[in-house]
């Protein structure tokens, strides 16, 4: 299958009209070309985007120019000129649908053949899926410097070289070749001749099946010698043409957008596709560790019972199993401050937080300088004291309280 979906891949395709109907013709590998199938119109051909649609000859404008020769936009720019001249231009030049080729030079000048799209071609010849439009002319092997006639559809078509180079082509009136036809023919030839247009040692070429009266009324027309040759097998031209109808340029135009548009939707729904995915990924594995904390902390629930029932016994007990918080730890540090002599200790009292300190000082001073000595103890950091003035006794010593408090203690 994929040797097969290759080989269709190098294959190219051609679909080109024929007589009354539509040929397609397969170019392999080693460009021979072959008959693959006929069909009634190009919407029933079947051929793959990389094909080529050679449209008939009746549905191209043909216009050779003598112009002075120059680079190509200058050339572009006069052929636009002269289409704006003969009302060949559609809305704009953007909707324009035109192809040239140098075919001749002379002197200064160069010969352009012009081929335009009319801008009413036929929506049979749209096909959107075809990406490459060429002329049907084009496709076939053209002898030198002769009128060749073939049947293409349900009309004659003349194809005219100058040398190797197709220098203009047009559908004629009818399919079989009648006096009518052979005027048509003579008004060609001389238009083309007062245009210098045709070159030297020319001749005409019936592609088909045509009768002895019929080629002796074009050469009686044409003055030329004339032969009668079996169709070739067409082929696929070197340097294709741009002339993409201007509506089939929109549609691909819109396809590419419209895809450009799915990709960046396709892209954001993969982004957020992801992101979902990561976070019901996240969410999955919080929940597993979820679960995993909940049958941990359910196997250990006896145990973290008993140590917070443990936890909160001592808890209980830290008030009164605590040294710092004894009555008698806080007296002694209390006592370190004491002078020597002079200064006595008549009551000491804990309630709570607070101590109360009341004694005797043998002057205002010394009970001051105990305060002080209470308030640099780095044993009693944790309180803020505070002594009222001390009361002078009658034998002039003093009589002081010192209250003291720790703000943060637990209470008894």
């Amino acid at each position: 299958m994929i040797f097969m979906a290759s080989r269709v891949r190098k294959e190219k395709f051609l679909l080109c009209p024929g007589d009354g109907q539509w040929e397609v013709w397969g170019m392999g590998p080693d460009s021979i070309s072959k008959l693959v199938r006929t069909c009634p119109t190009p919407a029933d051909a079947k051929i793959p985007a990389h094909a080529i649609l050679a449209l008939p000859l009746r549905h191209v404008f043909a216009l050779p120019l003598w112009l002075v020769a120059g680079d190509d936009a200058t050339l572009a720019d006069m052929i636009y000129l002269q289409l704006e001249k003969r009302a060949l231009l559609a809305r704009s030049r953007s909707e324009t649908v035109m192809h040239h080729q140098v075919v001749g030079v002379e002197d200064a000048k160069k010969l352009a053949l012009v081929a335009v799209l009319p801008v009413g071609l036929p929506e049979s010849l749209c096909l959107d899926r075809i990406t490459h439009y060429d002329l049907s002319a084009r496709v076939f092997p053209l002898p030198k410097n002769q009128f060749t006639l073939w049947i293409e559809g349900d009309r004659l078509v003349l194809a005219v070289t100058r040398d190797d180079h197709l220098c203009y082509f047009q559908a004629l009136g009818n399919r079989e070749i009648t006096p009518l036809v052979s005027q048509e023919l003579r008004c060609i030839q001389m238009r083309l001749e007062t245009e210098k247009i045709l070159a030297s040692g020319r001749g005409v070429t019936l592609w088909g099946e045509f009768s002895s009266e019929a080629q002796a009324l074009v050469g009686h027309a044409l003055g030329l010698a004339v032969q009668c040759q079996p169709r070739p097998s067409p082929c696929m031209p070197s340097a294709p043409w741009n002339l993409i109808p201007h509506s089939v340029a929109q549609a691909q135009v819109a396809h590419q957008q419209r895809a450009k548009r799915r990709n960046i939707l396709a892209l954001a729904a993969a982004v957020y596709a992801l992101l979902i995915g990561g976070l019901i990924f996240q969410v999955a594995k919080l929940s597993f560790q979820t679960a995993a904390i909940k049958t941990a902390l359910a196997k250990d629930a006896s145990t973290v019972a008993v140590i917070r029932e443990t936890a909160r016994r001592w808890s209980a007990l830290e008030a009164a199993i605590n040294p710092e918080d004894y009555p008698l730890e806080q007296l002694l540090r209390c006592s370190r401050s004491l002078p020597p002599d002079g200064v006595r200790f008549t009551l000491f009292e804990r309630k709570g937080t607070k101590l109360l300190i009341m004694g005797e000082a043998k002057s205002a001073a010394s009970a001051f300088k105990f305060a002080e000595d209470l308030k640099q103890s780095k044993d009693l950091a944790g309180y803020k004291w505070q002594m009222p003035q001390p009361r002078l006794l009658p034998n002039d010593s003093s009589q002081f309280q010192i209250e003291g408090e720790q703000p943060h203690a637990s209470i008894d």
